[in-house]
């Protein structure tokens, strides 16, 4: 049984990852957004990012692809030498699936604020209400970034965007 996830897609925008078989870690909660860990996608091999991910059909099963992503991180994770709690799985399978049954194979998307959005839509405005704040845009500021070839994040590297105390500002695009 095969199952739908993301996987990188290119090295455009910010693209950290550099593994043979890049496969996205789930989106959480961000304590510090600005950073990337609200706006990037983490590599569930190596969990260093990237912006852009595509929809495929991989050969893993839900449950395999969570417990790789969860031996990546610090909870129940490698360096404390065990294996996730079955309660820890199922809930995180369930989160898993709840974003997989969404995804359409071929599409390409972005993460922001906990939510996976999909680039390839034509979009009047962008509105998301995200775990940290609410998102409004004009265009997805992921793609300006890719434009800019990550040398300028906008609002999206910016602590005070995420806290509340300013307005989102785009990117500057490059002349």
């Amino acid at each position: 049984m095969s199952t739908v996830w993301l996987v990188r897609d290119g090295t455009g925008g910010v693209c950290w990852c550099n593994c043979m078989d890049p496969i996205a870690s789930l989106p959480n909660p961000a304590g510090c957004p600005w950073c990337g860990c609200g706006w990037l996608i983490g590599c569930a091999r190596c969990r260093k990012c990237f912006t852009f991910a595509r929809a495929v059909e991989r050969k893993e099963s839900a449950e395999e692809i969570v417990r790789l992503d969860l031996m990546g991180l610090n909870e129940g994770g490698p360096s404390e030498g065990k294996e996730p709690s079955k309660l820890l799985m199922s809930n995180t399978v369930a989160y898993f699936r709840s974003i997989s049954s969404r995804l359409k194979v071929g599409l390409v998307y972005v993460h922001l604020d906990t939510k996976i959005i999909p680039v390839d839509v034509k979009y009047d405005s962008v509105s998301i209400n995200g775990e940290r704040r609410r998102h409004t845009f004009s265009e997805l500021p992921h793609k300006i970034i890719a434009r800019n070839k990550g040398s300028d994040f906008g609002a999206l590297g910016d602590n005070d965007y995420w806290l509340g105390r300013k307005g989102y500002y785009a990117p500057k695009e490059r002349q």
